[in-house]
Parts: C-alpha cells; sequence; structure tokens
C-alpha cells in the first residue's frame, strides 16, 4: 500500500506533462495573415485591378473628362480613384494622403490590360463593354460575357500562383511551362505582374509564410463569386431591358398611327355648323312667310 501511494504522484505528474501539450495547442491563438502587411497590400491590388479589367469589359471605359462626380478607377499599381470634380481625381492611397490627378493624367494611369493585342486607341477616347452592343438579343452577348466571366477567373486564380511563386515554392513536377508564365487549373499559362513584396525577408517566420499561401485563395474565391453573382444580375438586367426596347420598338407604329387628339372630329364637327347658316337656300323656303 506504501508503494501504490508513493507512485501517485509520479502518475499523476506524468498525465499533466502529456495533457499539457495538447491543452496549450487547444488555447493557443491561431496564427493568421496579417492584412496590413505588404504582401496581402500588394495581393489586394492585383485582384482589384483584375476587377476593374473584368467590369471594363463590361460597362466600357468612358474619358474621364465625360465621367460623373463620384465614378471610381483603378490605375496601373490597382489603387482606387474617385472623381471628386469636374477635372479633379483623389486617392487615399498615397504615403502623403491624398493625391489628385486631372482627367488627362487619369486617363493615361487608369490599368491597362498587358493580355489584350495594342489596337492603337488613345486612352482618352474610351472604349465600349459587351453590354453596350446595340441592335442585339441578351442571348447573343451571353458567349462573350460568359468568356470574359472565364478569363477573369483566370486570371483571378494567377494572382494566387504569383503569390505563391513569390514565397520560392518549388516548381511542380510535370509543369512545362516557362519559369516566367504561371497557369491555374483549366486556364492557359499567362505572365502575371510580379509580386516583389511577397518575396520572404529575414524578419519573416515559417508560420508568416503558411499563412500567406492560405489567404490568398479565399479572397480571390470570394470576389469570384461576388462578380458571378452580379454577372448573372446584370444577364436579367440587360434582358430586360432590351425586352423592353424591343416591345416599344414594335409598338411605335400603332402609337403613331393613333397619334391625334379625340377631340378633333367634335371640333370639325362645330366648324361645319358653323358654316351651315351661310348655305344659301331655294326661294319658297326663304321668304318670308304671308300674312
Amino acid at each position: 500500500m506504501t508503494n501504490v501511494a508513493s507512485l501517485l504522484p509520479a502518475v499523476l505528474l506524468l498525465l499533466l506533462s502529456a495533457d499539457g501539450p495538447a491543452r496549450a495547442q487547444e488555447t493557443a491563438p491561431q496564427q493568421s495573415f496579417d492584412v496590413r502587411t505588404p504582401c496581402a497590400t500588394e495581393i489586394n491590388r492585383a485582384l482589384n485591378k483584375e476587377r476593374f479589367l473584368f467590369e471594363s469589359a463590361l460597362f466600357g471605359i468612358r474619358p474621364a473628362r465625360e465621367e460623373r462626380t463620384g465614378a471610381s478607377r483603378v490605375d496601373w499599381k490597382g489603387n482606387i480613384w474617385i472623381k471628386t470634380e469636374s477635372n479633379s481625381w483623389a486617392t487615399s492611397g498615397g504615403p502623403d494622403g491624398d493625391i489628385t490627378k486631372s482627367n488627362g493624367e487619369m486617363d493615361e494611369e487608369t490599368a491597362p490590360d498587358p493580355l489584350a493585342p495594342d489596337t492603337g486607341i488613345d486612352p482618352s477616347e474610351g472604349r465600349t463593354g459587351i453590354l453596350q452592343t446595340q441592335r442585339a438579343l441578351t442571348s447573343d452577348i451571353i458567349p462573350p460575357l460568359l468568356q470574359s466571366f472565364r478569363a477573369f477567373q483566370c486570371r483571378a486564380l494567377t494572382v494566387c500562383e504569383a503569390a505563391d511563386k513569390a514565397t520560392g515554392s518549388p516548381k511542380k513536377d510535370g509543369d512545362s511551362a516557362s519559369q516566367s508564365s504561371l497557369q491555374a487549373i483549366g486556364c492557359r499559362p499567362m505572365d502575371p505582374a510580379p509580386l516583389p513584396l511577397c518575396r520572404p525577408t529575414p524578419v519573416w517566420t515559417f508560420v508568416d509564410t503558411v499563412a500567406m499561401r492560405s489567404y490568398c485563395a479565399p479572397v480571390a474565391e470570394e470576389l469570384i463569386r461576388y462578380e458571378e453573382s452580379l454577372l448573372g444580375y446584370l444577364a436579367h438586367e440587360d434582358a430586360a431591358h432590351r425586352s423592353l426596347r424591343q416591345f416599344g420598338g414594335n409598338f411605335e407604329p400603332i402609337l403613331r398611327m393613333l397619334d391625334f387628339s379625340f377631340l378633333t372630329p367634335l371640333d370639325q364637327a362645330s366648324q361645319f355648323l358653323g358654316r351651315f347658316s351661310r348655305l344659301p337656300c331655294f326661294l319658297p323656303y326663304c321668304a318670308p312667310a304671308q300674312p
């Protein structure tokens, strides 16, 4: 009995030491990627630029001088600009606070599409979007809309591939793409803009690298799902708008046939009765009666 009593504290100490690391792991705060780091900011700007290019393919881009106050633009760095006055655009992404640009400067700084062919169009003249196609049904523009969305999906995922490559992850076996090209699943190889701020530094830890790799994919997927729901709404809105215009165009000839006042016949009748008293009459009926 004495031996058992002497072994009891040792057994309890052994159990506590075995349960300690597991309990500490449960209570320890989860490591997360700080969204205020330069790498997260660079990822967000790259995704924001892809979003702007996709929406500009849908809605087009008007010259900066023709944009209304409150309109937004994205420059080639991924910063958002808002038109505050007739010839002034402002952003809060600068190191010295708000920075302003004129309409001409905003046209020159608007994010270009590096994968689009050079058409020689002046940026100050703007460009039309798919939804601005005239004399077409919504079913006619559905294929280019879906193709543009698929391109946006590939390019958003490629941004995450570029961020993962910047961390120095090893190249996958069997990948025949070049060192500068990246390829998302189901997409063709592309050459996205590099993300130098996501490269590891001496102050980075292994946890920071793993958290960074797990940050981009959920953000890109959430952005893709948002644009997908927005595209579905736009398709319904465009179909309703075009159907209403088509109905109005077909009904316009009938409206032109009925384009007269309903009081016109009464006015013509009153004018006729006014002239009736001036008509000549036969002598027996016009002569005064004899007493």
